[in-house]
């Protein structure tokens, strides 16, 4: 099989990471159940990133309500629905991951 010389240092470096030797890689990879492009790749990379900053700041939110609730000794009346916004969160995060190891496609 013929390569550029950029695909063989790419490889190279991939086998390096796994441990493998380069027609191992090839094997494995070839042979794999579930094949992603690159582009799919980022893809699910970017759907993790955006899932990151929301997690982050309905977490930031949280701790505001926490803070006013501690201050006054009332529950926020915001609260049911950042807690639903963060169910909603953690389900796009587990569908998320799901998708990173080929589990639900």
């Amino acid at each position: 099989m013929r390569v550029t010389d950029a695909e063989h240092r790419a490889l190279t470096e991939r086998a390096a990471r796994a441990g493998l030797s380069v027609p191992r890689l090839m094997v494995e990879a070839s042979l794999a159940d579930e094949v992603r492009t690159v582009s799919e790749r980022r893809g699910q990379m970017s759907e993790l990133a955006a899932v990151k900053r929301l997690a982050l700041a309905i977490g930031n939110n949280v701790n505001q309500l926490a803070r006013a609730a501690n201050a006054t000794g009332q529950q926020p009346r915001e609260l049911p629905a950042v807690l639903e916004a963060a169910a909603r969160v953690l389900a796009r995060a587990e569908s998320a991951v799901a998708a990173l190891d080929g589990s639900r496609r």
